[in-house]
């Protein structure tokens, strides 16, 4: 059984709604501001819903993992909630950034230290984060741009720097 489902997380059908406020998500504009802005609101809105939604994920239909990496420079528990792409029986997530010029700090704690706890739903899973081969990358950007039509441009804005792509796999497989 893969994180996925050890997790229970899918990706349901995403309606004609919230596919519009992605596509005005997804511009320029609106993803620079988001940047700044809607971390805030996210937890915010993560707070009232007892960690099961964020605005962002209410607003586009994608359901955000707790995962826990440990900083490089500090040693501590870092949570950070982001969104998984299904994979197989597994997960990935992409480095994008909303497609800023900066590469996430998630993504050097998990370079550094590629074990993880993930949590969904108040499910927790130990799972372990590789990078993504070059096989799987594709098909993961793929899979991400027809979830979130913003993968597409982030990856267009963020051409200056490589964003790393990782596949979440259960530790205990």
């Amino acid at each position: 059984m893969g994180l996925a489902s050890e997790l229970g997380y899918s990706i349901g059908e995403i309606g004609a709604i919230r596919r519009g406020v992605a596509a005005l998500g997804s511009t320029r504009p609106v993803s620079a501001v988001s940047n700044k802005v809607i971390r805030p609101i996210d937890r915010f809105v993560l707070g009232l819903s007892g960690g099961r939604s964020t605005a962002t994920s209410w607003l586009i239909g994608i359901p955000p993992l707790w995962v826990t990496t440990t900083g490089v420079r500090s040693g501590m528990a870092r949570v950070v909630p982001l969104f998984g792409i299904p994979i197989r029986e597994d997960l990935a997530l992409l480095g994008t950034s909303f497609g800023q010029r900066a590469t996430p700090a998630w993504v050097r704690n998990l370079e550094h230290e590629p074990r993880v706890s993930v949590t969904f739903r108040g499910i927790e899973v130990a799972a372990v984060a590789r990078p993504a081969d070059e096989k799987e990358k594709s098909t993961i950007w793929e899979s991400a741009a027809a979830i979130y039509q913003g993968y597409s441009n982030y990856a267009d804005w963020a051409s200056h720097r490589e964003i790393k792509v990782f596949v979440l796999e259960s530790a205990g497989d």
